[in-house]
Formats: C-alpha cells, structure tokens, sequence
C-alpha cells in the first residue's frame, strides 16, 4: 500500500495468531527496519559473481545498527558460481 507499516507491531500480531516462522524477502530498507527492532534471528546472504550499482551501497539501509558481532555463519553452499551463507543470530 502507501502506508508506512510498523514491522514490530505486524510481527506481533502474527505472533499472536501462533505465526513463530516468518521468511521476509526484501531490500535494505525492510532488513534495516528489522534490524533496529532487533527482529532478526536469521540471515541468509546470497553472493552472486555479477556486480550491479545502485543508489544503496550496503545489504541494509537506514539507521545504524550494530547486528555483525550477533550473527554466527551457519552454513555456506554452494551452486555453480554463486554461494549461499546462512547466518544464525548469537545466543546471548
């Protein structure tokens, strides 16, 4: 829609609704907004050989957030020439 979505409100709802997994497929803008609500329990990262620009130089945009020291790698696979992580959030 036109409308800005509150991302913490809308994953409590869900949650509310016995939703426990949810897979999110966007762009840096929706990784930043989980980001900063501290919603991200998994990451998975695909590295492609081809390099395209953009007006975003970064995975995630918006404010900044530190998630780095919390993601352990999980996984990597591999097909072809791309290659797939799998990054779980830390315990703490």
């Amino acid at each position: 829609g036109q409308a800005r979505v509150d991302v913490p409100d809308a994953l409590a709802q869900l949650r509310r609704r016995d939703v426990r997994v949810l897979l999110c497929e966007g762009g840096p803008h929706l990784l930043g907004q989980l980001a900063a609500a501290g919603l991200i329990d998994e990451v998975f990262l695909t590295v492609s050989p081809r390099l395209v620009g953009g007006d975003s130089s970064r995975v995630m945009a918006g404010p900044e957030v530190g998630v780095g020291g919390r993601l352990v790698l999980a996984g990597i696979a591999r097909d072809g020439e791309m290659l797939f992580l799998r990054y779980l959030r830390r315990p703490e």
